[in-house]
């Protein structure tokens, strides 16, 4: 069939079985309207991009492609923007590949186990995930073999005593205590042997790495075990100098210089990482239990 210029622009060809649309100056196209006209499933050739569109509005488009038992085992949705592949005795996968055909990126569901495979050979892994700014927060890099975390600390979650002797409420920077159940309350006392971290959070610092976060019906809160916090401490009696040893201080929740090295052996909480000559305030410690 012809255009008004006398060129070919619909040709159904029975030697190869062939539909073509389209040529001599004419953008192809096939629309499959519904009762009402509108288009729902459209093969678009335009000067600027090829195109296959299926729904429209009120009616979501879908994919579906099935094996020779006639199993459905590739499906895409836009109703919930899912693609699903496998199912119906099918494993998944999926497989991204270089340009020598090698895999490098692979998401396999297997009967024996699910694999995230990345890299392939002179081509190692990496993982980075961003913040809201778009810096790198998080990454593991195969190459290297290392898990770098841009945040400070390694915290544990603890139960938070319900009955304490403490003059404060719980909150971060606090020096934190064992009690008799396991769980934890701000210190109160010097040299106090039960010591066992800093509540993670406070000033510039987060924690890098929480362990054991699960509910509990109890208030828990991530207790700095080892790296840099900021801790309350208290220069009252002694002035705080970089690298000196804490220990818990009679003042509820901080720290303080450790001066008696007999009463300090295992109640050493960290070491200064500032100075602090005087009164009570927020400062970052090393947290290294000893």
């Amino acid at each position: 069939m012809y255009d008004k210029n006398g060129s070919p622009t619909v040709n159904l060809a029975t030697t190869d079985a062939s539909l073509t649309l389209g040529s001599g100056g004419v953008n192809g196209k096939v629309s499959v309207r519904g009762k009402e006209g509108t288009a729902l499933v459209e093969l678009l050739a335009t000067d600027t991009e090829a195109v296959i569109g299926a729904g429209n509005k009120n009616r979501a488009g879908r994919l579906t492609m099935y094996n020779k038992q006639g199993s459905p085992t590739v499906n895409l949705t836009t109703a919930d923007a899912t693609l699903t592949l496998g199912g119906n005795a099918t494993n998944g996968k999926v497989s991204v590949q270089g340009k020598d055909g090698m895999p490098i990126v692979e998401l396999i569901a297997s009967d024996t186990e699910s694999v995230i495979g990345l890299g392939q050979s002179n081509r190692p892994g990496r993982i980075t995930v961003y913040n809201g700014n778009q810096d790198a927060s998080i990454e593991l890099n195969g190459a290297q073999g290392d898990i770098w975390i841009s945040n400070a600390d390694f915290a544990e979650e603890f139960d938070v005593a319900t009955c304490t002797d403490a003059v404060l409420p719980v909150e971060r920077g606090m020096v934190m205590v064992l009690g008799a159940g396991g769980d934890v309350q701000p210190s109160a006392s010097a040299y106090d042997s039960r010591v066992v971290g800093v509540v993670s959070g406070a000033g510039t610092y987060r924690p890098g790495l929480v362990l054991d976060r699960r509910d509990t019906g109890n208030e828990r809160l991530p207790i700095a075990l080892v790296g840099k916090v900021f801790c309350l401490v208290d220069a009252t009696n002694t002035p705080i100098q970089i690298g000196d040893l804490l220990t818990t201080a009679d003042q509820a929740g901080h720290a303080m210089k450790a001066t008696d090295r007999q009463a300090a052996f295992g109640a050493v909480l960290g070491k200064a990482l500032a100075p602090l000559e005087t009164g009570c305030a927020l400062l970052p410690i090393l947290v290294t239990l000893q």
